[in-house]
């Protein structure tokens, strides 16, 4: 399964009254335009709306996340299935 995590601006309000409520929605930054939010998303396409997140941006989404024990986080260590097999 192919993951990404993505960012996407929404506004001021978007973000106050929606995103910040839901725990999947990290805060990355602000701006006159409006307020950028980092998220998991699943597959390899990515909407038009939305862009990669940078490094630093993941590292951000992955203290975010760790802190508030909210998983999977972007750094988090996964074992391949092949892996996880052989251990049961």
């Amino acid at each position: 399964m192919k993951i990404n995590w993505i960012k996407m601006r929404v506004t001021g309000r978007e973000w106050n009254t929606f995103y910040s409520m839901q725990s999947s929605y990290c805060f990355l930054n602000k701006e006159m335009n409006g307020v950028w939010i980092g998220f998991l998303i699943v597959g390899e396409h990515i909407p038009s709306h939305c862009e990669l997140c940078s490094d630093e941006e993941v590292i951000q989404i992955d203290l975010y996340r760790k802190s508030g024990h909210i998983y999977p986080s972007p750094l988090e260590d996964i074992k391949p299935k092949e892996e996880v097999k052989s251990l049961l």
